[in-house]
């Protein structure tokens, strides 16, 4: 059996001004220590962020800010409708972001019609997009995923292991444990 990868997918303008030009980014990062690949990709995701943030005459300062820094080489602002019909409006964006995710069996992969490999089982565990969906309670699960996957696999965390507190159902603070993650407003939502 493989060990766990780590993907960095995603779409996104290359010219703010041209909604036709895309790049695309598909990089799988292995590694026999596993923390190691996740590492690289973490570090492949900021070297994207931080050429964009270069060609606005920006360096990076938080993913808040990239974020909001960012938004126009994910949004383009642009709707269309299904059917045309108004009643069915989409949003032409809604598949542009840069996705970091962790794929716990790699082997379970299957293949597209376009020969692109898919895999069925992925969790993201960091993203920047458009932001017309909120995904940080999706991202903090799959977070707790991988951190639940590491200690059951008895790999280790390195220095990447930290601590959040959430309110339980109760109303009492709970600490969690994850791998570090630049989102630091995740836990607001909790």
């Amino acid at each position: 059996m493989q060990k766990p990868i780590y993907l960095l997918k995603g779409t996104f303008y290359r010219n703010t001004d041209d909604h036709t030009d895309l790049v695309e980014v598909y990089e799988e990062f292995s590694d026999e220590n596993i923390i190691e690949a996740r590492n690289r990709a973490f570090s492949m995701y900021q070297s994207y962020i931080e050429v964009l943030l270069q060609s606005k005459d920006l360096y990076y300062q938080s993913h808040q800010q990239a974020e909001q820094q960012l938004n126009s080489y994910v949004d383009s602002g642009k709707k269309s409708f299904a059917l045309n019909n108004p009643a069915l409006e989409m949003d032409d964006d809604f598949d542009k972001g840069l996705f970091l995710y962790f794929i716990p069996n790699p082997d379970h992969k299957t293949y597209t019609r376009e020969n692109e490999p898919y895999y069925p089982e992925k969790y993201c565990i960091h993203l920047i997009d458009n932001n017309k969906t909120d995904l940080r309670k999706h991202i903090l699960k799959s977070l707790i995923f991988e951190y639940n996957y590491y200690v059951n696999s008895n790999f280790s965390t390195g220095d990447q292991e930290c601590f959040a507190y959430t309110e339980d159902k109760s109303g009492d603070m709970k600490k969690i444990a994850i791998l570090n993650t630049p989102i630091t407003d995740l836990f607001e939502i909790l």
